[in-house]
């Protein structure tokens, strides 16, 4: 009878050292649930609010997000499961958030105070703003990238959302019926980090500007830094090699020379 070498005892030791541990494998979870819990408190029991007073309100508005990359990013890949995984997340775009956001966009065309009507719409372009974030960062995870990577994508796409830049798209690009204004006075997560009042488009710029900077940074960053390292490390190559050839044409330089030496000795 004949035993592979897959059913030895060690070959079985290794697999189960490769393989992460079940605690490792559910990390994701914890974050997930915290993720779920606070987006049903913000989308479905808190009043609908379009402002944001302060540092802490921002905090607890942005958390889900934030909660939803760290469980992206711990998610355990497989290949036989990532597929169908983003299958569902393109079905439950269709199936839900699709439905939800026609839902609402109704009810804020038919609302007799629209004013009123318009933080419910608004709020629920946030959550597809972040909807989109996330799965992008899911995705990613789903294509086998290690969970720093995941990280710094979903992290980078956080600021990106709060960074402002589709509230100045949509300063320059309506068409104002009285006019541009003078300030941005519905980008109130601007005006919770500068303070005073509301910030103006110079402010807004340089706001935005700050945020796509640090975003582009933690994208591009690891990248070139793992080029000055591999360009460092192929320039020593390059130099011990020459060292080593140098060293080689010395050394069968001196057998040449002992031997002129001994036959001058002889003569």
């Amino acid at each position: 009878m004949t035993t592979s070498v897959s059913d030895t005892p060690a070959a079985a030791t290794e697999t189960a050292a490769t393989e992460p541990s079940l605690l490792r494998r559910s990390l994701w979870v914890l974050p997930t649930a915290a993720a779920g819990v606070l987006t049903v408190l913000i989308m479905g029991v808190l009043p609908a609010d379009r402002t944001i007073d302060n540092l802490g309100e921002w905090v607890f508005r942005i958390s889900p997000v934030v909660f939803a990359v760290v469980a992206a990013a711990l998610f355990p890949s497989r290949p036989g499961r990532n597929l169908v995984l983003l299958a569902l997340i393109v079905l439950g775009y269709m199936g839900v958030m699709d439905t939800f956001v026609i839902m609402r966009i109704l009810t804020f065309a038919g609302a007799a105070d629209q004013d009123a009507a318009f933080p419910r719409l608004y709020q629920m372009t946030l959550l597809l703003d972040a909807f989109v974030i996330i799965a992008i960062t899911f995705a990613y995870r789903m294509g086998g990238a290690k969970t720093g990577s995941v990280l710094r994508v979903g992290l980078a796409g956080i600021l990106i959302l709060i960074s402002g830049l589709n509230d100045l798209t949509f300063y320059y690009v309506y068409s104002w019926p009285d006019g541009r204004p003078a300030r941005l006075d519905w980008a109130s997560h601007i005006r919770v980090f500068i303070g005073g009042g509301s910030p103006t488009p110079t402010i807004a710029i340089i706001f935005c500007a700050v945020h796509l900077l640090i975003a582009g940074a933690l994208i591009v960053g690891p990248w070139v830094l793992r080029r000055r390292r591999g360009a460092q490390a192929t320039a020593d190559s390059h130099s011990a090699a020459a060292s080593a050839s140098s060293a080689a044409s010395v050394g069968s330089a001196a057998p040449s020379g002992s031997a002129s030496s001994s036959v001058t000795g002889a003569g």
